[in-house]
């Protein structure tokens, strides 16, 4: 699964127009090519992601494409942004022909956000770190013995 979200560093609204919130997502704007590392197997697959600011600004939209050995496809669509009723993040994302994942996010760090979900009773979710330009995106789950998992580990790289 390959979630896609989140923020830039700067004066949040500033000149974009955009609220304080999704300024701390704007990092994330732009195209991007990925590489993506499995840990448990060591396999590496690329990709490449867009992440769009639609609707005047109050949602982002990414769409992620990518070539994966295992898999007849390897996509994501999706939206988020910062809901003011609950004080947090939101992405509902499409990774299949099932239905949309939605995640809750918060800032953990000055650079980095969480979004997570619990499903049949495992706790996963994603980290989205800003780097000096690119994006390192980590995606976990917490297994019904309390360990952490990292699922997932995706480089982002800007598109000239």
């Amino acid at each position: 699964m390959l979630l896609l979200l989140l923020f830039v560093i700067g004066s949040p609204g500033g000149d974009s127009g955009l609220s304080p919130e999704h300024a701390r997502l704007n990092f994330l704007a732009g195209t991007w090519e990925t590489e993506s590392l499995y840990p448990g197997t060591g396999l590496k697959v690329k990709g490449k992601l867009t992440y769009t600011w639609v609707l005047g600004g109050s949602w982002l939209k990414f769409t992620f494409h990518g070539e994966h050995p295992e898999r007849p496809f390897w996509e994501a669509h999706g939206m988020m942004h910062f809901d003011q009723n609950k004080g947090s993040y939101q992405s509902i994302a499409f990774f299949s022909a099932d239905g949309p994942h939605t995640m809750t996010g918060t800032l953990i760090q000055p650079h980095t956000v969480r979004f997570e979900s619990v499903s049949n009773g495992i706790r996963s979710g994603i980290d989205y770190t800003k780097t000096e330009n690119a994006v390192f995106q980590e995606n976990w789950r917490i297994e019904k013995d309390g360990r952490r998992v990292i699922t997932l580990q995706t480089t982002y790289r800007p598109i000239s």
